[in-house]
């Protein structure tokens, strides 16, 4: 309800197929002067979302990949379940699927036990690869391969989820001219 109306609904697949004329959030930072390396957090990109006077196309008719859906439905889901999303996605997803490594950071100087760091290299040498983000919904899950490979069998199993279900998740994205985008839901 804190979106401004936009004079036509929004849907919820809209947001997670990418297709709901929201403009990222990002984009609103770096124009706010935001650097790469200011901490970022979901509020304050949940934020950006709803300060968007309009769309960027009508919902629906175009596909642009844009966080604020993810951050949107993030937020759908700790309204809906009344559980913050971490929490949500810990209890209802990983721990059933057993991907007990699995988390969010939600806090960018959060310490992750075992994270391995990403490296750059520049003039010679490396350098460690800061990610000054505490956003969830489009980011910050770290996980294992071995995890991960748990992920990829529930779209065979559906041990969280059901047939229905799954085979939407993975489904193309058509929009009404008909053009596929190779894109699933998020």
């Amino acid at each position: 309800p804190e979106l401004p109306n936009y004079g036509q609904p929004i849907t919820l697949e809209h947001l997670a197929r990418h297709t709901s004329g929201l403009r990222s959030p990002n984009y609103a930072a770096l124009m706010g002067a935001w650097t790469p390396a200011d901490e970022r957090t979901h509020r304050q990109m949940l934020d950006l979302v709803r300060r968007q006077p309009d769309l960027a196309f009508e919902p629906g008719t175009r596909f642009e990949y844009s966080n604020a859906g993810t951050t949107v439905l993030a937020e759908v889901i700790e309204r809906v379940s009344g559980e913050d999303f971490p929490t949500f996605m810990k209890t209802r997803i990983y721990k059933p699927l057993e991907m007990h490594a699995t988390q969010y950071r939600t806090e960018a100087a959060s310490i992750i036990p075992n994270q391995v760091h990403s490296y750059y290299w520049e003039d010679g040498t490396f350098k460690k690869a800061m990610s000054p983000n505490g956003v969830y919904g489009y980011t910050n899950v770290l996980s294992t391969p071995s995890d991960l490979s748990k992920w990829i069998n529930n779209f065979k199993t559906t041990t969280v989820g059901s047939e229905e279900s799954v085979s939407e998740l993975l489904s193309l994205t058509i929009l009404p001219d008909g053009r596929k985008v190779q894109h699933r839901m998020g």
